[in-house]
């Protein structure tokens, strides 16, 4: 029986259509049933999957590298190095943007949240219940790379991950 390409929960394809081996999910990083945040940076990808919203990154040819994370959500990530911008969450958390650094080695290490700060989104009134969106959803919302891009009621925001360190520091280290 031949696999499927999504068996892995991540699928990779090369430009020519052909899929990329990539490695095994880490199986102590619990549980990928939907792929809520990915970015492809080099010859990798990372992704925040649900069910566990571990930030795990794939590169063929290496072992998957993961670390857990306290973030539920999230709809966009950005990397760059050892640092990770991640955007979004579940109701009032979707205008959250957060500044992460990643400790070596990445074997299930925390993903250390070194600051949070909200995205300018818009309210989305009235809130009817506790399972209404508390913002209005952007136009757009994606990592590329190491740039998370949010286009919102006619403006196009940009983050990068090495100005966020720059200007925020880095508490964990």
């Amino acid at each position: 029986m031949e696999w499927p390409p999504s068996c892995n929960g991540v699928a990779c394809f090369a430009p020519d259509g052909a899929v990329i081996e990539m490695p095994s999910w880490p199986e102590e990083a619990g549980l990928i049933a939907d792929c809520y945040a990915l970015t492809v940076v080099g010859s990798g990808v990372w992704t925040s999957p649900y069910t566990d919203f571990p930030i795990v990154r794939f590169v063929p040819g290496q072992p998957a590298r993961w670390w857990r994370s306290e973030l539920t959500g999230p709809k966009a990530i950005a990397v760059d190095g050892m640092h990770a911008l991640v955007a979004g969450g579940y109701g009032d958390d979707a205008a959250r943007l957060t500044l992460v650094r990643l400790q070596e080695p990445g074997d299930g290490q925390d993903a250390g949240m070194v600051i949070t700060w909200r995205m300018p989104l818009r309210a989305a009134l009235p809130v009817q219940n506790e399972w209404a969106p508390v913002w209005e959803p952007p136009a757009l919302l994606a990592g590329r790379g190491d740039t998370l891009h949010l286009i919102d009621d006619g403006k196009w925001h940009q983050w990068r991950v090495a100005d966020a360190v720059t200007a925020f520091g880095d508490a964990m280290g």
